[in-house]
């Protein structure tokens, strides 16, 4: 049994389960009555019920509803037991719209598309589309090849997106908005409130930001209780888990939704328990860049040495510098300065060494410069780990 949720709306249809409190002793006790099919994102607790028949039809109308993260914690536990002892949970998503054909953008899509889900894809201009395109089919090929998708499944998954220019197209069929744009609050305020006045009520929104907690994005929207962060890293069918953190007011239910729907795509879903600038994995691997690039910059050694280093002990396919190229040197940045805005520590700013590549256009693998030159940089190669830099 399931329900979909709008907030302040209610309408029956089958029969199913919906919860009563009683007056007087604040008991929280399940009741049949017949389904409900509008009712809260959250959980409910109904302080005033009232059942009347029409046309042989019960209804159950609501004079007040109190959404459970409000609601006293003793409150929510006793509404959250019943909820799973009764089996309620929400409707699975059906269409999913990702905002960002970038290199994060077009992975989401396609770990989507791959388990089976209608993915709208929407970016600013028809080229960024095409480019998105071409790396969404380069990365299809990649995750064929490494097993995770058969080649007779190509097809299949490439008709599941569709590509578009039009927000108002993309967002307001879907049931959940992943928003993978550049690592700009800015930015990402304005998309959550383009979203907000086109999707319906019930939409769920996330933000793959690297660094930025979805609290300082929220207030752009009304559906505060149906935001969150979901962090995906790269190439997302290889390392597959997605980290998902609260905003302010990110309710009980949109996490379990969400949770369940990251499960449905083959990733597992870790909770960061409380508000964090760059969640779990990003705090740690922020270290390690931070420090790879302080070594280099500081002369202490060569940019090769750093990552053979990090690849032999870590027994990694590359290291700390490689992996900032694969990612984009300038995204690297926006996400140093994300974390240095905040503290306003000298020890947070972008080192020298990174800040001129990006000035010389060397931003990695997608321009073929960074710390190494591409196609075919030299730690791919079979003899990287042997040979020491002159």
């Amino acid at each position: 049994m399931s329900f979909r949720a709008h907030r302040n709306q209610w309408a029956v249809g089958e029969a199913g389960m919906v919860f009563s409190k009683e007056l007087g002793n604040g008991g929280v006790h399940p009741r049949i009555v017949h389904r409900i099919v509008d009712v809260s994102v959250d959980i409910v607790i109904f302080p005033a019920c009232r059942d009347h028949a029409e046309n042989g039809v019960t209804l159950a109308g609501f004079n007040q509803l109190w959404f459970g993260h409000y609601a006293k914690p003793n409150e929510q536990r006793s509404v959250f037991n019943d909820l799973m002892n009764c089996e309620v949970m929400t409707e699975p998503f059906e269409r999913i719209c990702v905002v960002g054909s970038g290199y994060m953008g077009n992975q989401i899509a396609l770990q989507c598309a791959a388990h089976g889900y209608q993915v709208n894809l929407y970016d600013v201009s028809e080229m960024s589309l095409q480019n998105g395109n071409d790396a969404f089919l380069r990365f299809l090929s990649r995750m064929i090849d490494d097993g995770f998708a058969t080649a007779d499944q190509h097809q299949s998954i490439v008709d599941r997106v569709y590509r578009t220019t039009d927000l108002t197209e993309a967002g307001p069929g879907s049931d959940f908005v992943l928003e993978a744009i550049t690592e700009d609050i800015s930015v990402k305020r304005k998309v959550f409130s383009q979203l907000e006045s086109i999707c319906p009520e019930h939409v769920i929104f996330a933000t793959n930001s690297s660094s930025i907690r979805v609290s300082r994005i929220e207030s752009s929207t009304e559906r505060t209780d149906r935001v969150l962060n979901a962090h995906f890293v790269q190439p997302i069918w290889k390392h597959p888990f997605v980290e998902l953190m609260r905003g302010s007011e990110t309710s009980c239910a949109t996490i379990r939704a969400v949770e369940s729907f990251m499960k449905s795509i083959g990733v597992l879903p870790v909770l960061v328990r409380k508000e964090s600038t760059g969640f779990i994995f990003n705090r740690i691997w922020r270290a390690v860049k931070k420090e790879a690039l302080k070594v280099v910059d500081q002369g202490i050694a060569s940019v090769e040495d750093v990552d053979r280093t990090w690849m032999i002990q870590m027994e990694t396919p590359m290291g700390p510098l490689g992996t900032m190229d694969v990612i984009g040197l300038d995204v690297i940045r926006d996400i140093e300065m994300v974390y240095f805005d905040e503290s306003g520590d000298p020890a947070d700013a972008p080192p020298k060494v990174l800040l001129d590549k990006i000035a010389n256009g060397e931003l990695g693998e997608k321009t073929a410069k960074g710390f190494y030159s591409y196609p075919n940089p030299v730690w791919q190669h079979a003899d990287f780990l042997k040979t020491p830099t002159p």
